[in-house]
């Protein structure tokens, strides 16, 4: 695919993530006024799948209606030729996995900087509480301040490829 890409009321700008189930990308809204944003596109393959469709139908409404500031904010939801996706705050950040990751080589994450993302990602996650699951995987740390951090979670309940592997109601 040849970025940039238009698709629907977004340009598609370069990827962020590829998964199973779904593509990520850095993009912008089209209009007067473009602000950026991220497009997870879920795959083509999947799409076909009256149990995904289904849940992607069923899920929608409650995305949409999920406001805290430990979440990243889901802008819209739609489908664009037979393709559905959700449009979402765009985080400039460092994901919490790379950051453990970095952490475990060098030595121990800052008692403080544990802590505080500890609790934000608790709150968000409680918040959370009838969503399927959530994994540190999840999680992005912005920058909002030198040595400040807004944890993010970012979910969209569609991590499993398979729409018929049970899913659990609380975190």
């Amino acid at each position: 695919m040849a970025l940039p890409e238009l698709f629907g009321g977004y340009l598609l700008h370069q990827p962020l993530a590829h998964s199973e189930v779904a593509d990520v990308f850095a993009a912008q809204t089209i209009g007067d006024f473009p602000r950026p944003c991220a497009i997870k596109r879920i795959r083509p393959e999947l799409a076909t799948l009256p149990e995904f469709s289904e849940r992607f139908r069923d899920d929608a409404p409650l995305l949409l209606r999920l406001i805290h500031g430990g979440l990243v904010q889901v802008l819209e939801v739609g489908t664009v030729e037979d393709q559905p996706f959700v449009a979402m705050e765009l985080i400039d950040g460092i994901h919490l996995g790379r950051l453990i990751d970095d952490v475990a080589h060098r030595g121990a994450l800052p008692c403080e900087l544990a802590l505080h993302v500890g609790i934000e990602l608790c709150e968000a996650i409680g918040y959370l509480q009838l969503r399927r699951r959530e994994q540190y995987q999840n999680a992005t740390l912005a920058p909002t301040a030198p040595g400040r951090w807004r944890p993010c979670c970012r979910s969209t309940g569609w991590s499993r490829s398979s729409p018929s592997a049970p899913a659990a109601r609380s975190v």
